[in-house]
């Protein structure tokens, strides 16, 4: 039984944007969230430009009311000269990350890739008759 009028019920859905409380407390942590890592990608950038080495972290953005995920956050956990010193701060980090699962840690830039030689070739699969199962 609604104990509202029309009216009121109208108003109530407009302020609302006919959705809950909850999906308003979530749609309001993913804007929290995008602010959050656009800030943590500038910083990020600036000490990269800088020739910094940045140990980043990656977590979770929680929705406070809801406990849902609202995405990925990257922030800046410290910067160094050079990689060595970067790895050995970001060590300690990841294995707490590593152990409770809820996001990773990371130094930027990245190494480089190494390119693919004959060494890399793909194993050949042997023909159907001659596989065991």
């Amino acid at each position: 039984m609604n104990i509202r009028s029309e009216q009121e019920q109208e108003h109530f859905d407009h302020v609302a944007g006919s959705a809950s409380e909850f999906q308003n407390c979530f749609a309001e942590a993913g804007m929290v969230r995008a602010r959050l890592a656009s800030e943590g990608s500038a910083r990020i950038n600036a000490l990269l430009a800088a020739g910094r080495f940045v140990v980043v972290e990656e977590s979770p953005y929680y929705c406070k009311a809801t406990d849902a995920v609202a995405g990925m956050v990257k922030d800046v956990v410290s910067h160094h000269a050079s990689r060595e010193e970067a790895e050995a701060a970001a060590a300690p980090r990841a294995e707490v990350m590593e152990r409770y699962g809820d996001g990773y840690v990371c130094v930027l830039p990245a190494l480089p890739v190494r390119p693919l030689d004959a060494s890399d070739a793909p194993a050949v699969c042997p023909a159907d008759d001659a596989v065991p199962f």
